[in-house]
């Protein structure tokens, strides 16, 4: 894997996405996963967590993880430049020429017409997480976690920071008891043998 070819496949992915770093998601693992197979679904999902986990930008964040995944801190670095690089300089150019945008019908309609398409993009990352969720080993609780989650967010109206922070909280507890439990299963099975 080429720093060159990492930082095109950024660069073109933060030019041709509308919609922020959820708008992202399909095609960042359309080119590592699906196309170039340097990372396993798994992988990628949990590199999406980790992301969602920091405070910051989703787009930043995956990038940043996704590049320390292949290289490390100086690869980490191309793939957040290439990720950014194209909205930087869209709104540079947007700044230089557009007097007002308020008065750029152009822009008006860029927009007007764009936010069906990134609410698309978001919902069809949303459907494909969820699909990949349900066909792991923890189907019912990845179910339970995201009915509580939905109740707590849209029904009790909930602050959306504590609820990540909690499940951070009960994910990290819930695999340690099960690392836990894990070790007592193997001891019991060696005093057996």
């Amino acid at each position: 894997m080429k720093k060159r070819e990492l930082f095109a496949i950024f660069f073109m992915i933060g030019l041709t996405t509308i919609g922020g770093g959820y708008a992202m998601i399909p095609q960042m693992e359309h080119a590592l996963v699906a196309k170039r197979k340097w990372m396993s679904s798994e992988e990628f999902m949990n590199a999406l967590c980790v992301a969602q986990s920091i405070p910051g930008p989703l787009a930043i964040n995956t990038a940043a993880y996704l590049g320390y995944h292949f290289g490390g801190v100086s690869i980490a670095m191309i793939t957040i430049t290439a990720s950014v690089l194209p909205s930087f300089l869209i709104i540079l150019l947007i700044a230089l020429f557009a007097t007002t945008v308020e008065n750029a019908i152009w822009l008006q309609g860029f927009f007007y017409f764009a936010a069906p398409v990134v609410t698309a993009l978001i919902t069809a990352a949303a459907i494909d997480m969820g699909i990949k969720l349900m066909q792991g080993e923890n189907k019912f609780v990845a179910l339970l976690v995201f009915v509580i989650t939905f109740v707590l967010l849209f029904v009790f109206h909930f602050n959306p920071a504590i609820v990540v922070i909690a499940s951070i909280l009960l994910g990290i507890f819930g695999l340690r008891r099960r690392k836990k439990k894990n070790c007592q299963a193997e001891q019991i099975k060696d005093e057996k043998l």
